[in-house]
């Protein structure tokens, strides 16, 4: 544990900074305007070892790239764990308090993992490109909706959707200079390069799955990463009373990357679709398979990045076989 631990409560108005001593049981708390520049320089006039703790927020990685050089560690943690906030009075100063506090027992904490690295950079091409492709969704919806009430058209009808289909041309031009640009970075990165090559997978996923995983290395176990990407349940029982197999907090853009590539792989001829027969041939239900399918997918990925390795679809038909 660092000689001193702070807390850092953000918003765009106001900082709450808690500080607590190694010798000390509660935090010192004090609040003031928000000051990147006197929040830096009070880090760095603290000498001893320390780490500074902060919630997942939007603004969570810019306090992450401004601090990481100044503290040993800056700890990034999820509020929906974090309880004990949420009891007794709600303001900056208690919050920061509180979180201090949390810090000194780790385990009661849920951490979230941020880097500087070039992968990073991914993620947010990749969630920038996510937002292009729900305007063009909700676009389209809207095009739809005034085509199909035609029988009653208003003066400034036909005005709106002509605006409402530039836009859909000015979304689609932007998505294909997305495009352009994961084709660039499968050239250039070795595992964007080795998992697009795995069968459902391709270009614009594998950009995706790089840029959502960050590092591989933070999954100790192929259970952990599943469970991230929505493909696992874990059954909840309690006393006597069993609530049934529940679902972890996971990221959507892996599960949906992993059913679609499960869905491409077993409609062509590869080692999955193989594996999905096999499966159907015993009695599982054909949802149950392309599941099975998209597991099987995901720890495919996880070995590849995690190994440095190019994926060869022999050794999946060996598993298979096995």
């Amino acid at each position: 544990m660092y000689e001193v631990i702070l807390a850092l409560d953000w918003s765009k108005s106001n900082m709450a900074i808690a500080r607590l001593d190694k010798d000390r049981d509660t935090p010192r708390v004090f609040e003031r305007p928000t000051d990147i520049a006197y929040l830096k320089k009070y880090i760095s006039n603290i000498k001893e070892s320390k780490s500074v703790t902060i919630e997942e927020t939007s603004s969570a990685h810019y306090l992450y790239s401004e601090l990481i050089e100044l503290v040993d560690e800056v700890i990034v943690v999820d509020p929906y764990r974090n309880r004990l906030l949420l009891d007794g009075p709600k303001n900056d100063k208690r919050d920061a308090a509180n979180l201090a506090m949390l810090t000194r027992s780790k385990n009661l904490m849920k951490l979230v993992h941020h880097e500087i690295s070039e992968n990073y950079e991914i993620r947010k091409l990749i969630s920038a490109y996510e937002d292009l492709i729900k305007a063009s969704v909700r676009a389209k919806n809207q095009l739809a909706a005034y085509e199909l009430n035609n029988t009653k058209r208003m003066p400034t009808d036909s005005f709106v959707i002509s605006q409402i289909k530039q836009t859909i041309i000015c979304i689609e031009n932007s998505r294909k200079e997305y495009e352009k640009k994961f084709a660039e970075l499968a050239k250039n990165h070795k595992d964007i390069k080795r998992i697009a090559k795995i069968d459902g997978i391709g270009i614009k996923s594998a950009v995706k799955i790089v840029g959502v995983i960050l590092d591989a290395k933070r999954f100790s176990n192929y259970r952990k990463f599943l469970a991230y990407c929505g493909l696992v349940k874990y059954r909840k029982v309690s006393g006597d009373r069993d609530y049934g197999a529940r679902i972890t907090r996971y990221s959507r853009t892996l599960k949906t990357v992993f059913k679609m590539a499960a869905l491409t792989a077993i409609t062509n001829d590869t080692p999955f679709k193989e594996y999905y027969e096999n499966l159907i041939s015993k009695g599982v239900f054909s949802h149950n398979a392309r599941n099975c399918v998209a597991r099987l997918i995901a720890k495919t990925v996880l070995a590849v990045i995690k190994n440095g390795v190019k994926y060869d679809g022999k050794i999946i038909k060996q598993k298979i076989g096995n």
